[in-house]
């Protein structure tokens, strides 16, 4: 029964549709705003709470709210907040759920400079996401596209960093519903939400996307000036978040 019910709500309405863009766009909005008032000596924890109740000022709630500091974007690929305090870096990564729809999104913020280092890990993450995006398209296999993201890893030099986490997948009224993998058997419907989430260690890329037959639509943008990163295929450039430098 779970599973019929999942493949008869996998293709968003023309109403859903709406209400998951201003759900998407409030997410990016709240998430970027937390980020934009984060400061050394804030601890994972006070962060989390922020995000938590940014959202019950839209009407949301937030299912999945991720927070690491400094070394932890590195060693947790899925972490939960504590009562650590933030020194030089912060990641939020969240679900956020409002009317039974989820949108995620993750955001990274330095408190200095990003190295060269840092620098070109977010960017080739970036390049791995921006490729999953382009390949979400109604029809398409997970598998397939879970084979474009693998290859791309190999690509920009970091070929065993998507065995570290999952890469995310289908979305809608789960934080995820499917999980692409090699024998991932479901398809790209028309009008279904995606949220691809690959990592490289010390940084990640995620929004949420709709699935047309013209392409993706990322709906997480909050129309602010969030820095970006252009990635750039044969005639397309696709915007990616970058790291906010907080000063």
């Amino acid at each position: 029964m779970a599973s019929a019910v999942a493949a008869l709500r996998a293709s968003l309405t023309a109403p859903e549709v709406l209400r998951a863009q201003e759900l998407g766009r409030d997410t990016a909005r709240l998430v970027e705003a937390v980020c934009r008032g984060l400061a050394p000596g804030l601890t994972e924890d006070e962060a989390s709470a922020r995000v938590h109740a940014a959202a019950l000022a839209v009407g949301a709630r937030v299912p999945v709210c991720l927070v690491a500091a400094d070394e932890r974007i590195a060693t947790r690929r899925h972490p939960l907040p504590n009562g650590g305090a933030m020194r030089a870096r912060a990641m939020l990564a969240v679900c956020v759920e409002r009317g039974g729809l989820v949108c995620s999104a993750t955001r990274l913020v330095s408190f200095e400079p990003v190295g060269a280092e840092l620098r070109r890990r977010h960017d080739a993450v970036c390049r791995v996401d921006a490729t999953a995006m382009r390949a979400t398209r109604p029809g398409r296999a997970l598998r397939e596209i879970f084979e474009e993201i693998v290859r791309t890893y190999e690509e920009v030099g970091f070929g065993d960093e998507w065995r570290r986490h999952h890469q995310g997948g289908s979305t809608g009224y789960q934080p995820r519903d499917v999980i692409a993998g090699p024998t991932a058997q479901a398809r790209v419907g028309q009008s279904q939400l995606f949220a691809w989430n690959p990592t490289i260690a010390g940084t990640k890329s995620e929004d949420t996307v709709l699935a047309t037959p013209d392409g993706f639509r990322c709906l997480t943008t909050s129309g602010t000036a969030w820095p970006t990163v252009s990635v750039r295929f044969a005639g397309v450039v696709v915007e990616r978040p970058d790291i906010l430098v907080v000063s």
